[in-house]
């Protein structure tokens, strides 16, 4: 184990806490999912067992990012490891959960003028300047230090990362009718902005020449890594990670679309 985790408890790597959090979501979806939700909710119907994989998926992302040593590493030492958990959080861990929870379960909530409203703020192309916002708001050296080093604000910050991924994947997983799915050409079009329009920032970053953040200036280095380079890696990650997944998206959109198109 490297040496600043050596001295650190079980509790501390581990948090017991977290893990607890994960299980009981999980054991509450599974509940509602078999047992409960036919004798609750109107419209119950079977949840395909996709669904609930990736829903139990999500949660143990969700642990993986906040609950393991991880979580302390991309706290306390590497500027690119907290940007993997803020990768895993917007990439794999709000997709997961979205695609996971059955449609029954959200549909009373934009039922009648709630849908509509909801339409409306959820408009493809409010998605993509919400998800950019926050994104790279909380980017910004002085809300990224404030975050390291305020805890309330840390969580405000991971919920807000949640709630700009709930807009970026909205038009592409979206559970419920009320607010219904782009169809497959535009998906592409979407994703296509929606990686592109920050791209060239996140470049620029990449070849920065000076550190943007304080706080890892004065933590113990791991791998050999300056607080420069970990930067650089960081937002290297971020770009390739961002670029693949909007890629995968685009191009699943596009092969739906394009079978679509050929038995017309």
């Amino acid at each position: 184990m490297p040496a600043p985790l050596a001295h650190l408890s079980f509790a501390t790597l581990w948090q017991p806490s977290i893990i607890a959090q994960a299980v009981i979501v999980q054991v509450l979806y599974l509940l509602v999912v078999y047992r409960f939700g036919k004798r609750v909710f109107r419209g119950y119907r079977p949840v395909e067992p996709a669904r609930v994989v990736s829903f139990l998926a999500g949660m143990w992302v969700f642990y993986f990012a906040f609950g393991s040593p991880f979580d302390y590493v991309a706290d306390h030492l590497l500027f690119s490891v907290h940007m993997v958990q803020h990768l895993c959080e917007i990439l794999l861990m709000v997709p997961l959960l979205m695609y996971g929870v059955p449609p029954w379960l959200l549909e009373p909530l934009v039922a009648g003028e709630r849908g509509q409203a909801a339409r409306r703020v959820f408009h493809p192309i409010v998605n993509i300047a919400v998800f950019n916002v926050i994104f790279f708001g909380f980017h910004l050296p002085v809300l990224y230090d404030l975050a390291l080093r305020s805890e309330a604000f840390h969580f405000f910050e991971h919920a807000m990362f949640f709630v700009g991924g709930l807009f970026l994947w909205m038009p592409v997983f979206s559970p419920v009718e009320a607010i219904p799915r782009l169809d497959p050409g535009p998906q592409v079009l979407y994703m296509f902005f929606a990686g592109n329009l920050a791209m060239p920032l996140e470049i620029i970053l990449v070849f920065a020449q000076r550190p943007f953040y304080p706080f890892y200036n004065h933590v113990p280095r791991l791998f050999g890594l300056s607080p420069l380079a970990d930067q650089q890696l960081g937002f290297a990650i971020m770009a390739v990670a961002m670029f693949a997944a909007f890629f995968a998206v685009a191009v699943r959109a596009y092969v739906r679309y394009d079978n679509v198109a050929l038995y017309e």
